[in-house]
């Protein structure tokens, strides 16, 4: 069970329910499935870059470290990912082009 579906069911307040259950229709439409949310390493690469142009212009400490770490993650998440291609090039062969 997802949390903002545990978060509605054991909700007592119509309202957070009522929010918890919009956000969800939000959430759902605007994020599809894992097999359409494939991401390549220069995705992740652009976000981190985004991150860190951001964590520049960011005139509190506890943002801009906040936006640094978020630029590590997405630099890891690139590497793994580059990782991930390398081993299905091997496994697989190389792609046709």
């Amino acid at each position: 069970m997802t949390w903002w579906r545990a978060a509605a069911v054991g909700c007592e307040n119509p309202r957070l329910a009522e929010i918890t259950a919009e956000f969800r229709r939000k959430i759902l439409r605007r994020f599809p499935g894992p097999e359409e949310m494939c991401m390549s390493p220069e995705t992740f690469r652009s976000r981190a870059v985004e991150c860190m142009v951001l964590a520049q212009d960011a005139s509190d400490s506890h943002h801009r470290s906040l936006l640094l770490s978020l630029a590590e993650t997405w630099s890891v998440l690139a590497q793994s990912a580059e990782a991930m291609e390398r081993y299905v090039e091997t496994r697989d062969g190389p792609k046709p082009h």
